[in-house]
């Protein structure tokens, strides 16, 4: 699926993403096992929205 809830972004997708980029910070990444919520990721990450 596109977004994690429905199919439109959501404060579902805004959630998921930020608890995954903080993550990084105490060395959690995916796994190259999980290859949908990487492309996932990478989707939300390329938004205009989440260049801040």
């Amino acid at each position: 699926k596109e977004y994690v809830c429905c199919d439109k972004f959501t404060a579902a997708d805004i959630n998921a993403f930020t608890t995954v980029a903080f993550a990084r910070v105490v060395n959690i990444r995916p796994t190259p096992e999980q290859t949908n919520l990487q492309a996932w990721y990478d989707r939300i990450k390329a938004r205009p929205s989440s260049q801040a």
